[in-house]
Formats: C-alpha cells, structure tokens, sequence
C-alpha cells in the first residue's frame, strides 16, 4: 500500500502494471479525488491513444464530468473526449454484438416506452383473477389518470427489476413462477404482467431485453477472438461510489480487448467491506488487513472500525466489495492522509486509518482547540434565515483566509428547488458595486421550476380546469414571448389591468365556461366577455352608454385603446383552446394540437426562449413517439397527455452547468463528491434527510427474504451522501438546520445524520475547560454550535460579549442624534412641510408617518391591493361605500334620470350581486340615497342650488413671511350673507346607533376633514363645514383664526415628531379615554386597571380591537392597544391630538384642559383622579 505526507503536493507515482493500452481490468483505490484525478491525467498523457481515437471516461454527474475537463484542461488540451453515463456505454455495447442487430438505439423495455404498453395491455389482463389485487384499484375504467401513474409506478419497478434482478424477469418470460424467495400469491399477476409484455413485444424485437441482450453480450466478450467494432481502446470510470453489477460484468468482459481502469473514491486505506456485518463472511480480512487486527477476536472483528463509516458506509462497502470479489482484477492504491491539523482533518484521518472510538479517545487526547471553524453546527429558525446566515458566514471566511474564492465552496440542500427563490433573494440584493456581493449560482434547477414559457404553458393547459380569473391572465402577459405573439408591450399591462378591473371582469370566459363550476343559467356578468364588451361599448360610443343590456364602459379612448383588440384576440383564443382540450383525443392528434398551441401563443425574442420552444417541441415528439412504440392509440385526456409531455421536458444528462467562477448551490446527489475547499449543507432538518420515500406495496425487492447486496436505498445512499460530503472538505464543513420553530422558538431536532456525527464528536474529543470554570466543559458539539435570533435585526447582534455577528448594515444604521424639536417658527424649512394630506394621515394614525417618512416605508407586504377575484355577492363594508358613493355621484351629476335608472346602469355595470339578489341592495341604496341627497340639498344656499361649488385658497405665513401652507380647499358655497360652508357628502355612518346621544358621534370620521377647516379659519376665512352622512348631518362651526392657528401649529409639531419617533396614540384609544373623563393618576398618566376597564362599553372595546387588529403598523410596535394607553406620553400626545376635535364637537367635553393645547376648557373642571 502506498502512503504519501500531505506536505508533498504531487500524487505518487507507482509503477503499475499496465502503462501503455495493453487490455485488462484494473481498479485504482484512493481516498483523495484529487490524486486520483491526477493520476488519470498522468496516465492519458503518458500512454495516448491514437490520433482521432476519443477517450472515453464513464462517470455519473455533470459535477465529476466538468471537474475532469478543467483537469485535462490546466494539463493542455480538453478534446477528443466522450465523457458518457455507464448505462449508455453498456447499451452501445449490446448493440455492438453479433445477435443483437435488432437491439434499436432505444431500449423497447425502456421504462418511458414501457409505461405505454402496460396501459394498453392492463383492461385485458384485469379480469385474469391473478389480477384482482389490481382490479380494487382500477375499479373505475373511466379513469385514465390513475390507470397511467399505475401504469407509471409498474413500469419503474419493472425497470428496476431488469437491473436488480434479471433473473427474475428471465424465469418469468419463460412461464416460470419462480425467482424470489418471497413471491406472495397475490404478486403474482408481476409475473404474468411481464409474460405478456414480452409476447406483445413485435416479432423483431423478440429477445431484446435487457438480461437476454445482456447474457448475449457477454457470451461473446467472452469468447471471440477479435475486439467488437466500435469498442473503445480504453475505458476510464472515474469516481463513482457505486455501479450496478451488469455494468462491472460488462466491463470485465470488454477488458480482453481494452484497458478498463476503476478509480474508486475510497474513504478508508485498510478493508473495511466486513465491518458491521454477520459473523462468517470474513473471508478476506487479511487482504490490506490492518496492523493491529490480530490482537481481536475473529467472532469480533467485524465490529472493528469507525462507527461512521460503519453506520454511513453500506453503499460503498457493497461497491468495494464487489470490485474485490472480480477475478483477474488488478488492485492498486493511491491513499494520502488527510493530516491532523484541525477538527475536520482528524476526522477524516479516523475514517481514514479505520479507528475505533477508543483509539479515537487514545489519539486526540488533548483538548481540542477553540475556535476551530473547520467543522461548525449553525441552528437557525427558518431556510431563509439559513440563507442569510450563510452569507455572512460565506463573507467572514473570504475576509479570514485570502486564498479562499467564491468558486472554492459548494453548497448542498436536500430540494434545491424550495431553497433557490430565497438564494436569489438573499444573495442577489446586493449590486456589483457593493463589497458584499458574493457571485453565486444555483444547479438542478428544471425548466418547469424557472422558465417563464414553461410557467405560460402549464397555466394554458390549465384553462379547461381553472376558473381564468383575472390574476391568471394577466399573470400570461407578463411572459414576454406571449406578448409578442399577440403585439402588446410591456407598458400596455397597467393599463389593461386598470381596464379589467374598473369593467368587472373577476372570473370565467363567459356564461358557457362558468357552467362547469356549477353556475346556472349561463349568467355572464362579471366574466371576461362580459368586461370585453363593456370596453368596447364605451370606446365605440364614447360616453356612458346603455345598449341592449351592456352599460358601456368610459375609460377605453385615445391611442392605447388598441391594446384593447389585442386582449380580446388572447381571451378568443383562450375560449377556443379551451374547448379543444376538454375533449379526449388520440395521441397524434393531441401533438397537433399542442404544436399548434407553441405556434399560436409564444414567438420568442431571445435565445433562451427559442431553446425553450425547441426543448418543448422535442419533448412533445419524444411522448408521441413512446405511445406509438408502445402500440397506444386510444382516446386520453389533456391530464394524461400533460403528466406524459412535462416528465419528458428535464431529462437528466450531462449538459448542465456546474462550476461558474461562484458559490455553487445544488441538490444533494449520488455522485457528487468533488472536493471543495469549503462545503456547507443547508436544510439538515430531522425527517426532512435523509429523504423519505414510501416503496411501493408490490415492491418484491423490498420483502424480508429478497434483498441482496447492491439493492439501492434512498435512505443508504444519503447517508453515503452525508459521507461523502465530509471526506470532500478541504478546509471546512458547515452544517446548517431550522433547530428553532419559527412560531414558539421551540427546538427542533437536526438530523439523524447531524446528532450521530455530534455525538461521536463529543464522545472522541475534548473541550477545553476554563481555569476559572469548576463545571465540566460542554461537549466539542456545544462549543462548535452557533445559535441565531429569530430576526437578522435582534438586539443579540448589539451585545458586546457575543460571537454573533452580520454584515447586514442596512439593519443598524446609527441612531440619530436626538435634538430638542424647534419651534415651528424657527424651523425655516429644515424639513419639508406638511401638506394638509399629510396632517390627515398624522390623524387617522400617527404611527403610518413614522413608517412612510422616518423609515420609507410606504407598504406593507399584505397591504398590497391583490386583484379582486371574486365577483360581489354581497355589498357590505367598503364595497357598500362605494357603491353608495358612485349611486348618489350619478345623481347629483345627472338629475334628469331617476335614482333607479342610476341604479339600473350599476347593475348592468356588475357592481351589484346578480339579479335578483340585489333587490334588498336595491332598496336600501336607493332609500338612504334620496336621504342623503335630501339632506344635502336642504344645506345648500336656498338662491343657487344649481350653481357648482367653489373653492378658497387658505394661504398660512409665518410671522417673518414665509408661507407654510398654500393649498386649495373645496367644495366650499357662498350661503346667505356671505358666509363660506364647505358642504360634502358622502355615504359614511357618522353616528352609532346605540349609546348615549351625547357618545354616538363617531369623531374618527371626521378627522380627514378637520385640518381642512383649520387651515380655512386659520386663514381669517369664517368657513363651516358641513358632512352629510348616513343617517346623520354634522357640522363644524367657524372657529377664530387665533384659536385655529394655534391648532394647526401644534399638528405641525407633532407631524415632524412623528417622523423621528412613532407617536403612542390611535383615535380610538384617544376618544375613549376622553370619554372617560381622562381619568389620571397623580403623575397624570392614564389610569389603567380592572376599574376602568369595566366601564369601557363593549362598544367601545370593540372599536379599539378592530382598529389594532386591522393595522399591521400598530402590531409592529405594540403587542396591544392597552401598552398604547399605558405609554407615558399617551396622555400629552392624545390631548395634542384629538382633544381639539373633541370639544369642538362636544356639548360637555371633559375635564383637565391640556397644558400645551390652546384649546379653553370650562371654568369647572373635573380634577384627575
């Protein structure tokens, strides 16, 4: 066996038996990828072969396959290379064989060919009563979709077989019910299912399964005399953990005629196939046997060795195994230790040297030294916390070691797919500018998961299922290739979006398609037809016309009516389509009129999109090919036919790309142990990997009896995986789990791999104990343990003693230097000033301006307006608002027509639930919209009712003469005597029902008009305001410009301390504290106790509940209203505040003038309690 120092940088360089290209089998065993890659450099330049001969290296990823050309690369020239998968050398040789000329490129037992004949064929053999297992499950013949993923699930096992258990499948084609050992009686329709597959099989094809073909070709590797033509010279396999037996007896027969090299990642320098196994099989354990082993006894030594590679290893040490049982095999060795200068490498160098846990204990004695980062543990909350702890732990270790690039760490998830928005989230925030930017790319992505036409398409093939709401066909135009196909641009979205919207359109094409959801009477109000002809009414017409039932709709002129037609050319082809594919159809004609549809819909404009078509098209041929191969020709539905073409689109290959330069993130696979200097795994969660999958019920590999050595596991090959992944690390492994739940910050367990590698890392190493210490170390997992706050802005990242840390400054900005606010009078523009907009949200709720000015805030993520998708089924709350508010807009604007010819137009306008269940809707509307009108005509000067309103120009100077507010105030009427009254209307309740009557005006409604009537006051105009609501009129009287501008002063002041600081009062908490008398304690703080919670009316506490419930702002502060009430400056800025409106509107306002308001309270004031 050959050793090498790790300080030596060159691999060894043995003399093997065969250096030139003289046949034979051999197998290199090395624990290092590197040297082994190295290694088969050296050999292909020092043995070439001859000009224009390709060399042909078997491996089984693209990862190995890409790594391998940078290597021959960095040595000369990369080409003249075929770097294929093992199966597909293995077909090429079967069809290379005398007897097998018939074998066509494409195996007829090819698990996509297969699934199509066992469709065909399953209706006749179900009624064979060794068919009834399946009969249960088929009960329903009607049902083609679960007779295909039957037919599907079959098919892979029957796949599985002719690999796995050949001999099997041969005894079965002969008639024979024998093979497993296990074979229940009601399995037994597998045999016959295989019988009649091979008979169905044309008489050309006879004969051409895998284990005949396979038993033919090796029959004669075995025994002719001249090398097969078309069998390379040499054949190079490279770095695969595993190859199933056919392909290794495939291989050792083409050695009599070419040079068949094995490099083999092996972890461990000594034989190690026998640990963990029964006793009695220990028939080799003196080849490569270790110094030392003599001293066991035979009965134990099979437990000898590492409890990792014991517990992770099986899949390898089957692999290993069997290499070693080949005959005339040559077996040669390029093992290197890892070294011992950290964590990582003395754990490695276990595995490597076969240790025991005790000799483990006995070599790594001394305490291990901290920090260690070679090998860490990261326990997050959440995957995107994972992401963004990765980040800054990614940025931390290229500023620790220089040499380190972004190129040198690979990052591994279990589905990559449910990681890959949040990489992109998280690492692509950042510009090109910025020092934090970290290049990345992410593999294993499949064009269903990240293609826009691939997203277009499946959406399409939905449309006979889906309801095509309003989101779904916008959401098709946002496909660039889609818009093209139909003429319209990018910027024609908002527009049609804002068309669809204001016309009705919520769901369905018209009343046909509706039918299917169960909508009777093919009603078409509020579908796409219906808005379509809205539009194009009011286009055409030009005003708000009604004909023949259609009200048209106004907002379609100018130029951009254009995209119009081109919307409605999509929404005629969605309908035609629909109705294409609701109908079941042959396979030919289905690939007719799914090319049709690529033709139809989408004309590429880029690359990406034509190979995205191209890859499409090609997948469609290959479905239809598969049926016509397999003889399958009956009628199938679109479900059938999409599941066929979609699994078709990514078939695996070596195609993709894998090194970019960048942080390379990918989904653990088998096969992918190229060495990095840095490895992390992401997404270690307990039941999560190793990964589940559920075997099938039928599965006869799987019964007690009928396993063998080789059969694959999922769960066995991630824990090889998990294996491989250690031994890959150069320099460092990160491991990374969600070990907190997100909800509770309740521990979560990693997995089972994580907690087996921390327990033996606590069970075979030390942690240092401080001298100061008289408790007992934590284990070395504790001390390489980092434990994160749920938010990347926690208060934990500020503690000075912490080993926490982020690179995310936009989350710790300085805080501002805190200076006293200034008078309004000297504040001479240091800010911009406030518009009476902004004075009207400072009202309805201080805390939006702290978050719109102070942080730029402007929304929430849920506060975005979603498209509506229902249509009104009822009219309550805002929906009745505006309803109401457009009903007596109309009237108002055109008196000529009646209140119910008005409402008429809005039920054709689909406003309304459908007729006849508006009738109630009807008659309130109407009812309390002659109210309001009513009452509003009565406030209007008695001489120019038919006049318009006017408007003033409230112009406020400071005393220096500088103007701090200029704006426009409207409508305001000139009444009798001149007098200025600003009269709205509106469909607003002002008032409760219920309460006393000096407690049911509800103030908060009219905070939106009250800077208005300051600012006119303040301006030296004597304006009233005048709010006829629902139900109700209210009035706010003229108050002197001194009082008024002392009010307003004091909104300015508190609108600028809003933006530095969110201000501790809401309307509802303000006017129910004010209703309470402002009841105070002796520091003149709110009283808060049992007391005056009782005497909060329900009412009450109802609104003060509905208002923090319904603000995600205030929920972001305060955990409730009560710590709003309970602030120490709640009292100050509620006064400030409200209290002015409060008594303006009250006939006995409460008690305790406040000290910085103007306002004058009577002489007999309630004192605090």
């Amino acid at each position: 066996m050959i050793k090498k120092d790790p300080a030596t940088p060159s691999p060894p360089s043995p003399e093997y038996p065969w250096r030139g290209i003289s046949p034979g089998f051999h197998v290199i065993h090395g624990n290092l990828l590197e040297d082994l890659r190295d290694l088969m450099v050296q050999w292909i330049s020092e043995a070439p072969l001859p000009p224009l001969e390709p060399e042909t290296i078997l491996v089984q990823s693209n990862g190995i396959s890409q790594w391998l050309k940078f290597a021959l690369a960095e040595s000369g020239v990369a080409m003249g290379l075929e770097i294929t998968l093992p199966a597909r050398l293995q077909w090429r040789l079967y069809r290379a064989t005398p007897g097998n000329e018939a074998v066509p490129a494409i195996s007829p037992y090819d698990k996509e060919l297969l699934v199509w004949r066992i469709l065909r064929i399953l209706p006749e053999l179900l009624p064979d009563p060794a068919f009834t297992e399946l009969q249960r499950f088929l009960a329903d013949p009607a049902d083609l979709l679960r007779r295909y993923e039957l037919a599907l699930r079959i098919a892979d096992l029957l796949d599985q077989y002719q690999v796995y258990r050949a001999d099997w499948l041969s005894a079965w084609q002969e008639g024979r019910l024998e093979g497993p050992e296990v074979f229940p009686e009601e399995h037994h329709w597998q045999a016959r299912l295989w019988q009649r597959l091979c008979e169905d099989m044309p008489l050309e094809l006879h004969g051409t399964d895998r284990a005949t073909i396979h038993q033919r070709c090796l029959d004669y590797l075995r025994t002719c005399r001249e090398a097969p033509q078309g069998l390379p010279p040499r054949i190079i396999a490279f770095g695969m953990s595993t190859l199933t037996a056919p392909v290794i007896e495939a291989l050792q027969a083409a050695s009599r005629f070419s040079q068949v090299l094995l490099f083999v990642h092996n972890p461990c320098r000594y034989h190690w196939t026998e640990i963990g196994e029964p006793r009695g099989i220990l028939t080799r354990q003196r080849r490569r046997s270790r110094p030392g082993r003599d001293s066991l006894q035979e009965e134990d030594l099979h437990f000898h060795g590492h409890p990792l590679l014991i517990s992770w290893g099986m899949q390898g040490r089957d692999y290993i195994g069997l290499l070693d049982s080949l005959d005339e095999t040559g077996q040669s060795e390029v093992f290197r230790s890892p070294g011992e200068s950290c964590l990582l490498h003395q754990l490695q160098e276990d595995i490597f040297e076969l240790r025991s846990l005790e000799e483990t204990r006995e070599r790594w004695q001394d305490p291990l030294s901290i920090p260690d980062k070679s090998l860490t543990f990261h326990n997050a909350h959440s995957a995107l916390r994972e992401i963004e702890i990765l980040h800054d732990n990614l940025l931390e270790a290229f500023e620790e070691d220089p040499d380190l690039e972004p190129r040198d760490v690979m990052v591994m998830v279990p589905d990559i797919t449910s990681y890959a928005p949040l990489v992109s989230a998280v690492f692509g925030q950042h510009s090109r500018d910025d020092l934090r930017r970290i290049p990345y790319t992410i593999s294993d992505q499949t064009l269903r998961d990240t293609d826009p036409v691939v997203s277009a398409l499946e959406t399409l093939l939905d449309i006979s299922s889906s309801r095509a709401t309003l989101e779904e066909i916008l959401g098709l135009l946002e496909t660039p290739s889609l818009r093209e196909a139909f003429g319209l641009n990018e910027e024609d979205l908002s527009i049609l979006e804002q068309w669809a919207c204001e016309a009705g359109i919520r769901w369905g094409i018209d009343g046909a398609h509706r039918e299917q959801f169960d909508i009777p009477h093919r009603i078409e109000q509020n579908t796409w037809r219906f808005g379509l002809r809205r539009m194009l009414l009011g286009y055409a017409t030009g005003e708000r016309s009604l004909w023949q039932g259609i009200a048209g709709f106004e907002g379609v002129a100018g130029l951009e009516a254009e995209s119009l037609g081109k919307l409605a050319r999509l929404i005629e082809r969605l309908d035609r389509f629909r109705k294409d594919i609701s109908t079941p159809r042959p396979p030919q004609e289905w690939s007719e009129l799914l090319r049709g549809l690529l033709e139809d819909f989408f004309r590429p404009r880029q690359p990406r999109e034509e190979e995205t078509l191209e890859a499409l098209g090609r997948a469609l041929h290959l479905w239809e090919a598969a049926c016509r191969q397999g003889g399958f020709q009956e009628e199938i539905p679109l479900t059938v036919v999409r599941q066929g073409w979609m699994e078709r689109l990514d078939t695996p290959g070596l195609t993709q790309r894998f090194f970019a330069g960048a942080v390379n993130f990918a989904t653990l696979m088998p096969m992918r142990a190229v060495p990095f200097k840095m490895i992390c795994l992401l997404g270690m969660n307990d039941k999560e990997y190793p990964r589940q999958q559920q075997p099938l019920g039928f599965d006869l590999m799987q019964l007690r009896g009928n396993t063998r050595t080789g059969d694959r596991s999922r769960r066995e090959d991630d824990r090889y995986l998990f294996l491989e992944a250690l031994l890959s690390a150069r320099k460092r492994l990160y491991i990374s789990w969600a070990g907190r739940s997100i909800q509770d910050n309740s521990l979560r367990s990693p997995s089972i791999l994580v907690s087996r590698l921390r327990d033996h890392l606590d069970r075979g190493w030390t942690s240092p104990t401080p001298a100061e210490s008289p408790e007992p170390s934590p284990g070395v997992s504790a001390s390489l343990t980092r434990e994160y706050p749920l938010q990347p802005f926690s208060n934990a990242y500020r503690d000075p003693g912490t080993e926490l840390f982020t690179y995310a400054r936009e989350w710790w900005h300085p805080p501002k230097e805190e200076k006293p606010l200034p008078s309004l009078l000297f504040r001479s523009g240091e800010a911009r000033t406030p518009s009476l907009r902004d004075l009207q949200q400072l009202l309805r709720l201080p805390c939006q301006v702290y978050f719109s000015e102070g942080l730029d805030v402007t929304s929430f993520g849920h506060d975005t307006k979603e498209l509506p998708q229902e249509e009104p089924f009822s009219a309550i709350g805002l929906d009745r608002w505006h309803l109401q508010q457009e009903l007596i807009e109309d009237i108002l604007l055109d008196p000529g027509k009646t209140p119910q010819e008005h409402f008429n137009r809005l039920v054709l306008a689909g406003k309304t639930p459908v007729p006849p269940f508006h009738r109630s809707l009807e008659e309130a509307c109407l009812a309390d919209g002659e109210d309001m009108i009513s009452r509003y005509r009565q406030e209007l000067p008695s001489e120019e009712s038919d006049l318009l309103p006017g408007s003033i120009r409230a112009r406020i100077t400071l005393g220096r003469g500088q103007v701090i507010l200029e704006e426009e105030i409207f409508p305001v009427f000139t009444m009798d005597g001149g007098l200025l009254k600003r009269l709205i209307l509106t469909p607003t309740r002002l008032t409760n029902s219920k309460g006393p009557e000096t407690e049911r005006l509800r103030r908060e409604k009219l905070l939106s008009y009250w800077p208005g009537h300051l600012a006119a006051n303040a301006a030296g105009e004597a304006m009233t305001t005048t709010v006829a609501g629902l139900h109700t009129t209210v009035t706010l009287h003229p108050l002197p410009p001194e009082e008024a501008c002392r009010y307003l002063e004091d909104l300015f002041e508190l609108w600028h301390e809003a933006t530095a600081q969110p201000l501790p009062a809401t309307p509802a908490t303000a006017f129910a504290w004010f209703s309470l008398d402002c009841s105070c304690d002796s520091t003149g703080s709110p009283l808060w106790d049992e007391t005056l919670l009782k005497r909060i009316k329900t009412q009450q506490k109802t609104s003060l509940d509905h208002e923090y419930n319904q603000s995600t702002r205030l929920q972001r502060i305060w955990s409730s209203w009560q710590e709003i009430w309970q602030a120490p400056a709640f009292a100050e800025t509620a006064r400030r505040l409200y209290f002015p409106l409060y008594h303006h509107t009250s006939s006995q306002p409460p008690a305790g003038s406040p000290a910085k308001s103007p306002a004058k309270l009577p002489a007999k004031e309630k004192r605090p309690r």
